[in-house]
């Protein structure tokens, strides 16, 4: 009995032995699998890059960050905004039309997203799994054509992909550099498609771009040069909108780009902008924008609303040159003070613009931009008048700077609909409020009095001016011919504002709205409606109250449009237009060598010129039966996607130090 239990004492220990022996070797293996697994591919707990923000290079031009690329696509690289866009009616209507059909960008777009998702599902890995989540894109010198390059934030999946390419066969091989100036932090060289590029893994970040000097760069700021980075400059730091609670909320993209760059290369301060007129001229001038300097923002799409927030630096030694308008001038509250435009615009208002601005040197810019035959005409009328009374306004630099003594720096520009019957020929134009803010009741006096004095020369016939009083003050308005608009009318509203309009009716709608409210100008007025109900939901995501700005606006698309539409005939009648000079001596030549051969009598040349003049009404009849309607219908087709807008608001302040932009628009989205 004793023999066996040491028997069975015997097995038990070999047992253990055995068991201990395996686990060792086991334990070993491991070892030499996750020791050979980091030295070839990467260390699995390894940590984390900080943010991408601290990795950027500050002297980049352009930086943007998603922080959760993943929530954006159900399936790459086809967005879920866009899934739910194409099941919009507005979409499926704006794609339907023949002016989306000629562009060509759609369909190579298209083609280039299906070729890209059939080349992914070849891969035996989710391309969102590999890339992760963050995700940034940054350009250097992109004005003059400077390189752009990708960071990404990868997964363990992503990370082994990118160590893979080590492997002959992939990417046709890579090539090792050595960082410059940051040792043991290697890049490589690769091919795709033909085109070199460079690529560095640093634990979890992967930056690739064609220019070598940006790869290198964001590694030199990941190995201790964070202090340069984007993410810890004065303007990120102070200035950057905060993002969602949660970035799976809505889309959410934070940018910063260098305005002084960026701006001068695109031709909007140096006038290089083709087909510019009187206002497009003079708008940068006003609205100037060539002091900006470095700008960050964010944009968001949450519940189908756009919004963008975004700050600029200003230089400050420029803006004591600045001949614009509202650089520097006070900011007020932008839903407060687009509530109070509401109360005195009637329902029908398409949009609406509001400014606190330097009129005398708006009004100087607008001045220097008119039309050199329009200044000589202008300047003319002007000195003929003076010639009947003691006022004396020689031309049109003494007008403005009248004028600009006489109201305060605020102005009021409302547009709606033109309800009247626009002569045939003339310009389209929509009916147009102003208001104004008076200083000097009695020098509006004075002026008024002078241009009456000088109807003769106005075209003002004394026969057909009109006044009605409103009780809150006297509306005067005068009908005119051979204009694109009827009439010119005007009121002082309560020796306090002055409005002026091409419109009486409009003028006499503002008017009934006013009057519907508290009747003190000076006092707060509550004003209701699902106009108001839309602006404040506008503002909501843009801070509410507490959006600032020296001008601010609102616009309704739906009837934007119905302003616009008029325009496609009278567009394309101009656009169209023959040159009756060169066809009619083209036809001359083919009736001269054919019918009209020969001897020319004077009874055959007057036949002559009696076919041209039937040939070109038939030509000019001709083009507007067939081309002018094509024309018009393919200019509104090119608006049709306004339709996926509603309504939009924004507020623009332009300080001396700095600006800000707050905009939101609702969508079909919503």
């Amino acid at each position: 009995m004793a023999r066996r239990r040491r028997a069975r004492r015997t097995r038990g220990s070999r047992s253990g032995r055995l068991t201990g022996r395996l686990g060792a070797v086991l334990v070993i293996v491991a070892l030499v699998a996750w020791f050979a697994f980091t030295q070839l591919f990467f260390d699995p707990f390894e940590e984390s890059q900080p943010g991408f923000d601290l990795l950027v290079p500050r002297d980049v031009d352009v930086y943007a960050r998603r922080e959760r690329l993943d929530s954006d696509f159900a399936s790459f690289p086809r967005p879920r905004l866009f899934d739910k866009l194409a099941l919009q009616p507005e979409w499926k209507s704006l794609t339907a039309t023949d002016w989306w059909k000629s562009l060509s960008w759609p369909d190579e777009l298209s083609t280039a997203s299906d070729e890209l998702r059939g080349q992914l599902d070849q891969l035996p890995l989710d391309v969102l799994d590999m890339l992760g989540t963050e995700v940034v894109v940054i350009g250097r010198n992109v004005a003059e054509g400077g390189p752009w390059g990708l960071l990404c934030r990868l997964s363990s999946t992503g990370k082994l992909a990118v160590e893979s390419t080590q492997f002959e066969g992939v990417l046709g091989g890579r090539v090792e550099h050595e960082h410059p100036t940051v040792p043991g932090a290697p890049y490589f060289e690769a091919s795709f498609d033909g085109q070199p590029f460079f690529y560095a893994r640093d634990l979890d970040l992967l930056v690739a771009s064609q220019d070598e000097a940006l790869v290198q760069d964001v590694l030199a700021t990941a190995h201790g040069g964070q202090e340069r980075s984007v993410g810890l400059s004065r303007i990120v730091s102070e200035s950057m909108p905060r993002g969602l609670t949660s970035p799976e909320d809505g889309f959410d993209l934070a940018f910063t780009a260098n305005l002084a760059h960026l701006l001068p290369a695109s031709g909007l301060l140096d006038g290089s902008v083709p087909d510019r007129d009187l206002l497009s001229d003079a708008l940068p001038k006003i609205v100037d924008v060539s002091h900006m300097l470095d700008s960050v923002g964010r944009l968001q799409i949450v519940d189908g609303r756009v919004t963008l927030r975004a700050h600029a630096d200003v230089d400050v030694d420029a803006v004591a040159s600045d001949t614009g308008g509202l650089l520097g001038r006070p900011a007020f509250l932008a839903k407060q003070r687009l509530e109070d435009v509401f109360a005195l615009l009637p329902e029908d208002i398409a949009a609406t613009l509001t400014l606190n601005i330097d009129l005398r040197r708006a009004l100087g810019v607008l001045v220097d931009a008119m039309d050199p035959e329009l200044r000589t005409l202008v300047d003319s009328t002007l000195r003929d008048v003076s010639r009947l009374g003691s006022e004396k306004i020689q031309d049109a630099p003494s007008l403005a700077l009248r004028l600009s003594r006489i109201v305060e720096d605020e102005i009021t520009i409302a547009v709606r609909k033109n309800y009247h019957e626009v002569p045939e020929g003339s310009q389209p134009l929509p009916s147009i409020a102003i208001v104004l803010r008076l200083r000097d009741g009695a020098g509006w006096s004075q002026l008024e009095d002078f241009f009456l004095r000088g109807h003769d020369y106005l075209g003002l016939s004394p026969k057909r001016m009109f006044q009605i009083d409103e009780g809150v003050g006297t509306r005067k308005y005068a009908e005119l011919t051979g204009l694109s608009f009827g009439e010119v009318a005007w009121m002082v509203l309560e020796d306090k504002m002055l409005l002026l309009s091409n419109d009486n009716d409009l003028l006499g709608n503002m008017v009934s709205v006013y009057s519907l409210h508290k009747p003190s100008v000076a006092g707060s007025r509550t004003v209701t409606g699902d106009r108001v109900r839309a602006l404040l939901q506008s503002f909501e995501p843009l801070g509410g109250d507490k959006a600032q700005g020296n001008a601010a606006g609102w616009v309704d698309t739906a009837r934007l449009l119905e302003i616009l539409d008029p325009y496609g005939e009278y567009l394309a009648d101009l656009d169209s237009q023959l040159d009756f000079a060169t066809l009619r001596e083209q036809e001359r030549a083919k009736l001269v060598a054919t019918t009209y051969a020969g001897e020319l009598t004077p009874q055959r040349a007057k036949a002559l010129e009696a076919e041209l003049d039937a040939i070109l009404l038939q030509r000019d009849a001709q083009r507007q039966a067939e081309v002018v309607p094509q024309l018009a219908r393919a200019w509104r087709e090119s608006l049709q996607w306004m339709t996926l807008a509603h309504q939009g608001v924004f507020a623009l302040r332009l300080g001396e130090r700095g600006a800000d932009l707050h905009l939101s628009v609702g969508t079909v989205l919503e």
